[in-house]
C-alpha cells in the first residue's frame, strides 16, 4: 500500500491507496473489499469511467486529469450506478463516502503520490 496527499485550499490530505494499475485489479476494483475506512482509497489508472455494480455500500469518486487534478468529484455514489467521467479524465480515486466532503477535495485539488 501507497500513499497519495492531495492537496486543497485548507491544506493537505493523506490517505493510503491501493493502486490498480493492471486490468484485472481494475476489473474487481472494490467489489471484494469491505467497506473503506476514512484513510484508504483504490487508485484506478488508467481509468475513464466507473461503476458500484455489485457492492453493497456507497462511495465518493475523484476524476483526475493526466496533471494529477481534480476534474470532477461525485459524493456518494450509491451501489448499481456508473458515473461517467469528463473527456480530461485519466484516473479515477475510490473512496469512503463522506471523504470529499470531510476533508475539502474539490476541482483542482492536486493529487500528489508520495514517493516509497
Amino acid at each position: 500500500m501507497q500513499k497519495i496527499t492531495i492537496i486543497n485550499i485548507s491544506g493537505e490530505v493523506v490517505f493510503q491507496v491501493v493502486i490498480a494499475d493492471r486490468w484485472i485489479k481494475r476489473l474487481f476494483g472494490l467489489l471484494l473489499q469491505r467497506e473503506l475506512s476514512y484513510e484508504q482509497s483504490l487508485w484506478l489508472r488508467p481509468c475513464r469511467s466507473i461503476h458500484t455494480i455489485g457492492m453493497h455500500y456507497p462511495i465518493d469518486v475523484i476524476f483526475i486529469n493526466r496533471f494529477s487534478y481534480v476534474v470532477r468529484t461525485v459524493s456518494c455514489l450509491p451501489p448499481f450506478r456508473l458515473s461517467r467521467a469528463p473527456s480530461s479524465t485519466h484516473s479515477v480515486i475510490e473512496l469512503r463516502a463522506g471523504s470529499i466532503e470531510q476533508f475539502g477535495i474539490h476541482i483542482g485539488s492536486k493529487v500528489v503520490q508520495d514517493s516509497l
